[in-house]
């Protein structure tokens, strides 16, 4: 199988719905489906050989991240398959945000908010409970070490709102 990179018309690397291969530091491979907005959905995929590309239809997403602008265009990683965007993946799901895990504590006044297509929301403890926080990978570094501490790790709930 040949990959291939693709060119967006504004200078962007990929398009929307396509699956990158990013290597791991321990050698083990693991797959991202781009989203509309430029953000990855992390496919529960990792594997030291390349699967065929048949094998991401169907791939469960393990968690969505979203990334610097720029980690898409210097990252240099092949687009091993393209696949149409449902209208789920056409930006990362509500995520929690103004929260501090280690804290276990809300900034802004103490109150849960969520962000959803870049617009904040207000919510209730009870809907924050063991909702994914909202984080910026801001270099491809920080990017595969969240995802060795989710997808290789399983290391989760380290992501999650905590209960109150």
């Amino acid at each position: 199988m040949t990959t291939k990179k693709f060119r967006w018309p504004h200078g962007k690397n990929y398009p929307p719905g396509a699956i990158v291969e990013i290597p791991l530091p321990d050698g083990q491979l693991c797959y991202a489906k781009i989203l509309a907005d430029g953000d990855l959905a992390i496919l529960n995929v990792l594997t030291s050989v390349r699967p065929k590309v048949r094998e991401f239809l169907g791939a469960r997403i393990s968690f969505y991240q979203c990334i610097g602008n720029h980690i898409l265009k210097t990252s240099g990683w092949p687009v091993v398959d393209i696949q149409p965007l449902s209208p789920a993946e056409q930006s990362i799901p509500p995520m929690a945000t103004c929260y501090v895990r280690d804290a276990n504590a809300w900034t802004m006044g103490g109150v849960p908010y969520y962000t959803h297509q870049g617009v904040k929301h207000q919510m209730t403890f009870e809907q924050a409970e063991g909702m994914n926080i909202w984080s910026v990978a801001i270099s491809s570094e920080a990017l595969i070490r969240v995802i060795v501490d989710r997808l290789v790790k399983g290391n989760h709930e380290n992501y999650k709102v905590r209960s109150t």
